[in-house]
């Protein structure tokens, strides 16, 4: 890898493509300057702590586990290399932090805390929680307030002091429309609060066990979600004796939506060191947008191949209760085999359709990717490697019950009876294992230890090319740009300029109210979108209400008494005259993990809903469009003092880009509430009749929870559509008047402008 001496030619080339866009910066609008200028730095920065990575001696192998929050990875690492969980599940995105997984003999972790910054930035972010959480809930009084009945004289209800209620805004309500950034830094400012940060901030805490058990309990303390210092920890690594780490470091990302932004940058600086990327997607939010934009944004400035890219779909059980047909089907085909077998030929089938099943969703969501015009050619060649290669199917947690087989703690206990049921089939360890699919990837991992020495070389030839490319691009960019500079100043005059600015101000305030139009005819298509899958939703619920009875049967023997004679001489004497009879006891029961199983499917169905009906129903593309042709139509275009092209820019660069909102449900606290009433495991007689009466209030709850997610939504989108309407012509307007007066002073002296970019032209070339 020695041989390999690019970085010095490679900086050069920046720094000189730098230094001729800084020489020649009056020449450009202010705003592309620093745009390039910024990118160009990043490039560098970027490249820089990448190749000196890729480039260290003798280093491990960096595997990295990446996917979003709540796609299992902490349980997929657990099961691949631990026999029991030593890596904590976060209690909620907050609370995760970075993991490293490497190799010692003496197994121990090491604890890295928030720098002072870090933690300053925490703290600004959590000041700014509480004025935003203070000002939502006035305003959501005030509206309860003037919403309160009014008196037949249209005056609100007068009530003595003593009598009137208290309004009160729901603290749900209110918290759904703050930040995930914001609410992040204020539960972890909260959690801290009795710490003595001083004495943690910016420092390393080293933890050393003699066993993984004792290790998985000292690490609560840390990362667990009741842990004393949880809230401060930014990362953690754990060293254990086990042979197959030899030589690599895996990485468990807290995942790319982490809310909290430090943390987040310190994840996305390790994986542009990692050589391998196992992407993880649970199997009902398929391979979802979130899930590309992370492979578009990351990898390709990573340097990491698209052949060292793995797709994993994790959570695999959860299909058998996405489509119960499954068994119907498998249960058919097995028909065909003898009796003794059939109950084997059942599950073989199961498995076959379970798979057929899962590649026709990744199929699908694939070729809608594929099929986006707007996708980038990086996430093209990307999604085609991917398509090639089916995605590995597992489930963590059906390796977990197979290494605890038969002795099960109460939780396993109900997840192992759950898929049991779910499949009318007893699961043995063996089974349970093979239906994990874990041991393909531990060969998998194993592979990639032999890749070594390719991945590596790979790494350090795409980080150059990738870079190489990038550079160009911007340099052909700027000559473009140059060009179309030359042309609009050979054409133009200060006369025809200045009619177009004050025609374009003419038209765009005399024209405002039809922008407005378009702007409120896509605000209304959206809301009436919403509206729709809002009442899906809801319709939704009731497909989850309701949790099975089902019976425990047992055996007993009563006494009687025998008929005849010689029984009553019998027991006259005490020599007998009883006999004993079966007696089948029939229990009804029904089980608590139903109620939590089917409370996590809805409120995971639910989002993927949402979420994935948000990419489609703002569509940003098409509403650049409508506006800008709304804008364009305002002019004659025919009149040659009208710059059609220079115009859609302006336009085209002034519409914001809409952020889609992360969308999170944490339903913990429904499902502890039912834990707590009923425990973990089955209920009979009365209490079916309370578990299901309280299964049915959860259901409510979260589907109210639900409700609120997608009005915030609907209230996010409104107000990027009010300021649109309020700012766009305006904006519009003071860029194209600043444009314009840069392009009239470069009229003012069109000779030495147009001389000066032949020379920038030219130079550009020349580094070409």
């Amino acid at each position: 890898m020695n041989n390999i001496v690019h970085v010095p030619n490679i900086e050069s080339s920046i720094n000189h493509l730098k230094t001729i866009l800084e020489k020649h910066q009056n020449l450009l609008f202010s705003n592309d300057v620093e745009r390039y200028l910024s990118e160009l730095r990043l490039l560098k920065k970027n490249y820089q702590i990448n190749i000196e990575a890729a480039q260290q001696e003798g280093r491990n192998l960096k595997i990295a586990v990446v996917g979003q929050m709540k796609a299992g990875k902490s349980s997929f690492l657990n099961a691949l290399l631990f026999p029991i969980d030593v890596l904590p599940k976060a209690a909620t995105p907050m609370t995760a932090a970075l993991t490293r997984l490497a190799y010692a003999e003496q197994p121990y972790a090491e604890i890295e805390f928030y720098s002072i910054q870090d933690w300053n930035g925490i703290e600004q972010s959590a000041h700014t929680y509480q004025a935003q959480y203070e000002k939502i809930e006035k305003e959501l009084i005030t509206e309860q307030q003037e919403q309160a009945p009014k008196s037949l004289f249209g005056q609100m209800r007068k009530l003595s002091s003593s009598l009137k209620p208290q309004v009160q805004a729901s603290s749900l309500l209110i918290e759904s429309k703050i930040s995930p950034e914001l609410r992040s830094s204020h539960e972890l400012v909260q959690m801290a609060n009795n710490l003595n940060l001083r004495e943690y901030l910016g420092t390393k805490k080293r933890i050393y066990a003699e066993s993984l058990e004792d290790l998985a309990q000292q690490l609560k303390n840390y990362v667990g979600s009741q842990g004393e210092y949880t809230a401060i920890t930014k990362m953690f690594s754990i060293y254990i004796d086990d042979k197959r780490l030899q030589g690599i470091e895996v990485y468990d990302t807290p995942g790319f939506n982490d809310p909290v932004i430090s943390r987040g940058q310190q994840t996305r600086e390790f994986l542009g060191q990692c050589d391998v990327v196992f992407l993880l997607s649970i199997i009902n939010q398929f391979l979802t947008v979130a899930d590309l934009k992370l492979l578009r944004e990351q990898l390709t400035s990573a340097g990491i191949d698209n052949k060292a890219v793995y797709l994993i779909g994790s959570q695999r059980d959860l299909v058998f209760r996405m489509d119960r047909d499954i068994l119907v089907k498998a249960q058919l085909m097995a028909q065909k085999y003898p009796i003794e077998v059939r109950s084997q030929a059942t599950i073989a089938a199961m498995m076959q359709l379970l798979d057929i099943k899962v590649q026709q969703m990744a199929d699908a969501q694939i070729s809608q990717h594929l099929n986006n015009p707007d996708l980038d050619p990086a996430s093209k060649a990307l999604l085609n490697v991917i398509n090639q290669t089916k995605p590995e199917l597992i489930s963590a947690l059906s390796w977990r019950i197979a290494e605890g087989l038969p002795e099960l703690n109460p939780e396993l206990q109900e997840q192992y009876d759950a898929l049991c049921h779910d499949t009318q089939f007893t699961f043995e360890a063996k089974q349970l294992r093979e239906f994990s699919n874990l041991q393909k990837l531990h060969v998998l991992l194993e592979q990639q230890k032999l890749r070594k020495h390719d991945l590596l070389q790979a790494k350090l030839e795409n980080l150059e090319n990738a870079l190489i490319h990038r550079v160009e691009a911007i340099r052909v960019e700027l000559c473009k740009y140059i060009e179309q500079k030359i042309e609009l100043l050979e054409k133009n005059s200060i006369e025809s300029l200045l009619k177009q600015k004050q025609a374009t101000e003419y038209h765009l305030q005399r024209g405002k109210s039809k922008i407005d139009l378009v702007i409120n005819d896509e605000s209304l298509n959206i809301k009436n979108k919403l509206n729709v899958l809002i009442q899906q939703l809801k319709v939704e619920q009731y497909q989850f209400l309701n949790i099975e009875t089902l019976e425990e049967k047992r055996v007993e023997f009563e006494k009687f008494k025998k008929e005849g004679f010689w029984a009553e001489i019998a027991r006259e004497f005490g020599l007998g005259g009883y006999g004993h009879r079966e007696k089948i006891i029939v229990t009804p029961y029904a089980r608590v993990q139903d109620s939590i199983e089917q409370l996590e499917l809805f409120a995971q169905n639910s989002v993927a809903a949402l979420q994935m009906q948000l990419t489609e129903i703002v569509d940003i593309s098409t509403i650049r469009k409508n506006v800008t042709l709304a804008a364009i139509n305002l002019f004659d275009t025919s009149d040659p003092d009208f710059d059609l092209d220079f115009f859609k820019v302006q336009v085209s660069e002034c519409l914001s880009q809409f952020p889609p909102p992360k969308l999170e449900i944490d339903i913990d606290k429904i499902t502890d509430r039912l834990v707590s009433n009923f425990g973990l495991g089955h209920v009979t007689n009365e209490q079916i009749h309370s578990l299901k009466k309280a299964h049915k209030n959860a259901v409510q709850q979260l589907s109210e929870h639900i409700m609120q997610l997608a009005e915030g939504i609907q209230q996010d989108i409104q107000e990027y559509f009010d300021d649109l309407q309020q700012i766009l012509v305006n904006r519009i307007i003071n860029e194209i008047q600043q444009n314009l007066d840069s392009m009239m002073f470069d009229i003012q002296q069109k000779e030495a402008s147009i001389k000066g970019l032949n020379l920038f032209k030219s130079q550009l070339f020349e580094f070409g």
